[in-house]
């Protein structure tokens, strides 16, 4: 296949100079399949001059006009979906019908708020003086910096796009450089819809690239998804430009099967949850917390689960998950398989990889009775990794569920409608999913969590506002001078 290459841009200039680095394919890493060029931190000043210089045209801009444009953003993503969907498999690894459902997300959440763009709220009091009324509007941030990771390369830069657009913003992109050909595929596309581009700028550079730009004094506001030690990076520099922060860090996200679920439904639920995508979402259900009553036949079913995940090149019909992205994540997630299996606990694999050529593939593994304080009932690995845990009952299970660092996403299979609301009410989670697997949002619903999980408003929906807007408010006295 032709090897791609990938340049950032700022306005109508592409930046020729820097390190060049090469994206190799992670289910066949003898094939290279770009070679990008990485900005330079140096970059980030010019980089967000012409985003300020951007926002004075694009927040003026009529708003039937703004509105149209990020709907032709979606149709020209839908056009090329398929396209974009083979470059977010041969850079990231994802399976064709996963990043196929990945890119259509795009399309949904450009869909959705180019429908934004017409609802915006305002408010109107009465005041305590006389002949005086009171306007509470609200007005775009300024020169968003989005900065977004490698696991869902289209879909979450997306998310932060659409919504800055949505509501006047500019933006700088600074997307994961270990995939950045599917993310520059997504701003071709909503610049030839007519954003113009000052409006969106792309830089692709590697961390330090991220904290020049975190650091400028110009950015009014910082959208991050990844790690939660480079999330702690960014609150600390925010701490000082006082840019307004969103943050979605990580997640360890429980699974508590109670005695009267049905046992293969839940089963399916919970291998769904933890391996599809490679286990590489921050909402993938990675502990599951089973009461006694449904262990055994819960387990039997998991374990001819697991068997049934295939592993396999990302074009291969057969194979239900594709590799892990890098040879350095693929360490850090059979570093924990490892633990795992000096600890003596059962562990159940899936077959072997379907592929003979080399690439970064971990198979689906579930290890059975893990102690729950133990690393792999307790870290986020990101992997194809599912730790299932005795519990007694349902408190035992809120509880092991809660002390964990994070709050994202957290489900419950059962049909005891008092065990729901209970859980609804009692655990420490943003996501609380009933029956489903723990991973998965839609664009028109608030998606964030709680704890370290994620700082600040929440992303998508309409609430996405309270993060891309801020409030002014208008007093208007009636009476003449």
């Amino acid at each position: 296949m032709m090897t791609e290459y990938c340049r950032s841009r700022i306005g109508s200039e592409w930046l020729e100079q820097g390190h060049v680095r090469d994206i190799r394919n992670p289910a066949d890493i003898d094939e290279t399949i770009a070679t990008v060029v990485l900005a330079e931190p140096s970059e980030a000043d010019r980089a967000v001059r012409n985003a300020r210089s951007g926002f004075d045209l694009w927040r003026r801009m009529p708003l039937m006009e703004r509105s149209h444009i990020l709907l032709l953003a979606a149709r020209n993503i839908g056009e090329r979906s398929q396209l974009i969907a083979r470059a977010i498999s041969r850079e990231q690894g994802k399976i064709l019908t996963e990043a196929v459902g990945e890119v259509q997300r795009a399309v949904d959440i450009f869909s959705y708020f180019a429908g934004e763009v017409l609802r915006m709220h305002g408010e109107h009091y009465p005041s305590t003086r006389a002949s005086t009324e009171i306007e509470v509007v609200r007005e775009p941030v300024g020169v968003v910096l989005a900065i977004t990771p490698w696991n869902f390369p289209v879909a979450i830069p997306a998310t932060k796009i659409a919504a800055a657009l949505a509501y006047g913003n500019s933006v700088v992109l600074k997307p994961s450089e270990v995939t950045p050909v599917s993310t520059s595929m997504l701003v071709e596309a909503v610049v030839d819809a007519g954003v113009p581009e000052s409006v969106l700028t792309l830089l692709i550079g590697d961390g330090q690239l991220g904290r020049a730009l975190a650091q400028h004094p110009g950015i009014d506001a910082i959208s991050f998804t990844g790690s939660v030690q480079t999330g702690r990076n960014i609150r600390r520099i925010a701490a000082d430009t006082s840019a307004e922060l969103q943050l979605e860090l990580g997640g360890k996200n429980a699974l508590i099967v109670l005695d009267d679920a049905d046992p293969a439904i839940a089963a399916q639920i919970a291998a769904d949850g933890a391996f599809l995508g490679t286990g590489q979402r921050c909402t993938a259900s990675s502990i599951a917390l089973v009461t006694p009553g449904i262990r055994d036949l819960f387990l039997k079913h998991l374990r001819d689960e697991v068997c049934r995940f295939t592993t396999g090149d990302p074009f291969d019909a057969e194979a239900r998950i594709g590799p892990v992205v890098s040879a350095s994540h693929r360490e850090k997630v059979q570093a924990y398989l490892e633990r795992g299996r000096a600890a003596g606990y059962a562990v159940t694999t899936g077959p072997a990889p379907r592929s003979s050529r080399p690439g970064y593939f971990v198979v689906p593994h579930l290890f059975e009775n893990v102690d729950p304080d133990d690393s792999l009932a307790t870290d986020e690995i990101f992997g194809p990794v599912l730790a299932a845990v005795d519990v007694n009952d349902l408190d035992t299970a809120l509880k092991i569920a809660n002390r964990s660092l994070f709050g994202l996403s957290a489900g419950i299979c059962t049909h005891s409608l008092a065990a729901v609301q209970k859980f609804k009410r009692e655990v420490e989670a943003g996501i609380v999913t009933v029956n489903l697997p723990t991973a998965g949002s839609e664009p028109h619903v608030p998606f964030g969590g709680i704890k370290q999980s994620s700082h600040g408003p929440r992303e998508i929906s309409a609430h996405a506002a309270s993060f891309f807007t801020r409030t002014r408010t208008v007093y208007i006295s009636c009476v003449p001078a």
